[in-house]
């Protein structure tokens, strides 16, 4: 197409139009916050360090499962629920994939995710607690000391103290939470595989989404992590 014509450093212009064109629907003030790389590894240290957890077996596991949970919400870029939910029996540890039920998200669709390197070693070192002690009624992944697995709500209360203990947390300006929340995980990965990758299908395909439409607002956050102005300046230049 005559008007798409790309000249060398140039981005091309039928993209810049997309998410020039996307970011007049999606408004910078509902684009949802990401995490920086030293923000996620403060909250781990945070976990880390943490002595308010007991001093035995079920502190241990408790901080691990912690971790663990965070960790496989952020590197697989799961909801919340989704995390909540997975079951033993879809941790495929041969082929290292998670299934996440279809169940288990608003849009009743489920998909297999690919376990990346990183999350392996989190959740070999937690699924080495005695299983007799820690899973003996449950048959979830990430179950609580009294139920079988965490509630989302749960979840939600452990992530916004680590924030707060981090001194990541953003204390809301209105409404009853702050900016970082769980989903923060979700919006940061895929943000960052958008960045790698350049590939939209594959972060719909990471994310779940039924359409391409709900992951066109990673496109633009990966442009604004960059600096959206230089990104614009470029595409006119």
């Amino acid at each position: 197409m005559k008007h798409s014509k790309v000249f060398k450093g140039m981005l091309p212009l039928i993209n810049v139009m997309e998410i020039q064109t996307s970011l007049h629907t999606h408004s910078y003030k509902i684009l949802p916050e990401i995490f920086s790389e030293d923000e996620i590894k403060k909250i781990m240290e945070t976990i880390n360090n943490d002595w308010n957890y007991r001093k035995d077996i079920v502190g241990e596991w408790l901080k691990y499962r912690n971790k663990t949970l965070i960790m496989t919400c952020y590197e697989l870029a799961l909801r919340p629920k989704e995390v909540c939910m997975i079951k033993l029996g879809d941790l495929d540890m041969k082929n290292w994939t998670i299934t996440i039920s279809p169940s288990s998200n608003k849009v009743k669709q489920g998909r297999k995710v690919a376990v990346p390197e990183r999350l392996k070693s989190y959740l070999i070192e937690y699924l080495s607690f005695p299983k007799s002690q820690f899973w003996r009624f449950s048959d979830y992944l990430f179950p609580s000391l009294s139920n079988p697995y965490l509630s989302r709500c749960r979840f939600t209360e452990i992530f916004r103290k680590v924030l707060k203990k981090s001194g990541i947390y953003k204390y809301p300006t209105r409404g009853k939470h702050g900016n970082y929340s769980v989903y923060t995980l979700r919006h940061t990965k895929a943000t960052e595989v958008y960045s790698k990758t350049k590939d939209a299908m594959v972060v719909s395909n990471i994310l779940g989404h039924k359409t391409l439409e709900s992951t066109k607002v990673y496109i633009h956050l990966s442009s604004m992590k960059k600096g959206y102005m230089e990104y614009m300046r470029q595409a006119l230049s």
